[in-house]
């Protein structure tokens, strides 16, 4: 994970580098980046003046007393001065007491997450699904394409097609606990509800909704409408599916509270709207 560092001076950063030197190889690079760290803010507090500094690739120039923005990402050292971050985001140096306590997660410091293949070579495991194939539910109005489940991509996240008839009720206010929810339109009109309002989003209108983001749609046109719809992580939405179409077709019957349960059990928590 990336280490952050707010509101520093040298001495701050002198500390760090300790707590990293005993932490051993672990953290070599994060030592090395603290060191230069350290060593720049130690040659600004002498009589070099920014010009010099600059020859010398040091980017920004800070003196002893400057607030300092740093985060150690991909073992690189990215420095911040300024730049609107947000305080809440990061562990204050003054707080360092180990180096588990410098980790912290930002969503606005992306990096590359660990391998999970290690090969050489690469190998074959493409998964090709042609147009030509039959949607694999209907579901009321609706014809459900599972183009890729949960189960086949690792729990990542699972696609899927979504053909609407013209006037299809849809899916009414709600949202998840535990997952993100975007909508691309591949043809004809949808309504997508963002939580605030409906908006009839056309072909390459796309909606995001994370995790306990109210949202809904529905095809009120008089035309029919496509859509893609990625869940992230990949849940096991077919059970949800195949219940609904169970119940529309009549081999499934609910009470208000087995039906309660049944939205519980695959995370759909309707809300006004």
């Amino acid at each position: 994970m990336p280490v952050f560092l707010v509101g520093c001076n040298v001495d701050d950063v002198s500390r760090l580098h300790q707590v990293l030197l005993l932490a051993g190889s672990e953290h070599a690079a994060a030592f090395r980046a603290v060191k230069h760290l350290r060593n720049v803010m130690r040659m600004q507090e002498g009589s070099r003046t920014r010009r010099e500094a600059d020859e010398h690739d040091v980017q920004p120039v800070l003196r002893r007393n400057d607030r300092l923005d740093t985060h150690l990402a991909n073992k690189e050292l990215c420095l911040e001065v300024g730049g609107g971050l947000r305080r809440a985001d990061y562990v204050h140096a003054s707080q360092f007491s180990s180096v588990s306590c410098t980790m912290a997660a930002r969503s606005d410091c992306m990096s590359y997450p660990e391998p999970k293949y290690h090969g050489d070579s690469g190998e074959i495991s493409a998964i090709y699904r042609p147009a030509s194939q039959l949607p694999d539910l209907k579901v009321g109005m609706s014809e459900a394409s599972y183009l890729i489940k949960g189960d086949a991509t690792g729990g990542r996240f699972g696609l899927y097609r979504w053909d609407m008839a013209p006037g299809t009720p849809g899916a009414q206010p709600h949202f998840h606990r535990t997952m993100s929810e975007s909508f691309f339109i591949l043809s004809g009109q949808v309504g997508l509800y963002n939580g605030d309002r409906w908006t009839d989003a056309g072909p390459g209108d796309y909606l995001y909704v994370a995790e306990g983001g109210i949202h809904g749609f529905r095809n009120a046109s008089d035309g029919p409408a496509s859509m893609l719809i990625l869940f992230s992580p990949g849940a096991p939405r077919e059970g949800y599916f195949e219940g609904l179409a169970e119940r529309a077709l009549g081999k499934r019957e609910f009470t208000p509270e087995s039906f309660k349960a049944f939205y519980d059990a695959h995370d759909n928590i309707f809300v006004p709207g």
